[in-house]
């Protein structure tokens, strides 16, 4: 095997170590294994262009380290291609990492990743841009759209910010009309928020929500009419006990395609990034359409 590893100088864990000691980890430990990685530390400014580059190389693997959103924009140019997305756990949340069972440790993921195989899953897509964990309107945006104003100030004003911006979305009433059309059922809704997976998280008792198939070809679709923020965190937390049933307010359910309608543009967090999104929203599974690298006994 071999392939290149793009890796974001501004992810979470490469703050907290050496940059150039992650990348002495990733390429020696994949060396011990026989494959050949070229390891590229880069700023988020460049990002974008040199995934660009790396994905039209030849290679077996793209290895990417970052947060989702990172994942998210290496997806979207390996999706329906042959070579396969590998996920360094280096940012905040490595939520995508922990659904493909991959150790959040650095030394043990590279270890489990060099060892590992190549297996096909899903990705979901949102007007043709694709998603790997999930896609979010109402409440969640608000939460991410003060959370990027909040970047890089000191930590004092953090903090400080995000009390206020937690306060605000537990105290919020602000339901989104919507039509929804999820090829079963088209409602109009007046919503707090709503949140489309790929594939549909596990009905169990969980302090981080997971998935525990990747590859089952459908979506996830969770609404939330409550009538606050707080009782929707309520909600959240029941969900997290896995007690998903008995709330009249939460719909869950799940779909292949979703459309969703509204009178004006949408915020949209997907994989934490935030964007704004002109109606209508078609939301779709693309199954099989992206080829990872994961540990073999996770697979």
């Amino acid at each position: 095997m071999h392939g290149h590893a793009v890796i974001n100088l501004h992810a979470g864990t490469v703050l907290a170590l050496s940059a150039d000691e992650v990348a002495r980890q990733v390429r020696e430990g994949f060396a011990a294994a026989g494959h050949a990685i070229d390891v590229r530390l880069v700023t988020p400014d460049r990002l974008g262009a040199v995934l660009d580059a790396v994905a039209g190389m030849d290679g077996d693997v793209l290895l990417v380290g970052g947060g989702d959103g990172t994942l998210r924009g290496a997806a979207q140019r390996l999706a329906g291609g042959r070579k396969a997305l590998g996920v360094l756990p280096l940012g905040t949340m490595n939520r995508y990492a922990r659904d493909l069972n991959i150790p959040l440790d650095l030394t043990a993921a590279v270890a489990a990743l060099a060892a590992g195989e190549i297996h096909s899953v899903d990705v979901g897509e949102l007007n043709g841009q694709v998603f790997l964990c999930n896609s979010t309107l109402g409440l969640p945006a608000r939460y991410s759209r003060q959370r990027q104003r909040l970047r890089g100030r000191d930590a004092g004003e953090r903090a400080l910010g995000y009390w206020r911006t937690v306060r605000a979305v537990l105290r919020a009433r602000h339901w989104l009309a919507l039509a929804i059309d999820d090829g079963h059922d088209a409602r109009r809704l007046r919503v707090l928020s709503l949140a489309i997976s790929n594939n549909a998280y596990a009905e169990q008792a969980s302090l981080m929500l997971t998935r525990p198939r990747l590859d089952g070809g459908e979506l996830g679709v969770y609404v939330s009419r409550h009538r606050s923020g707080l009782r929707m965190a309520w909600a959240l937390l029941r969900v997290m006990f896995g007690r998903w049933h008995g709330d009249p307010y939460l719909d869950a359910g799940t779909a292949r395609q979703v459309t969703i309608d509204a009178k004006r543009p949408l915020r949209v967090v997907n994989d934490g990034e935030l964007d704004f999104v002109h109606p209508p929203l078609v939301y779709r599974t693309r199954p099989g359409a992206l080829r990872v690298l994961r540990p073999a006994a996770a697979a």
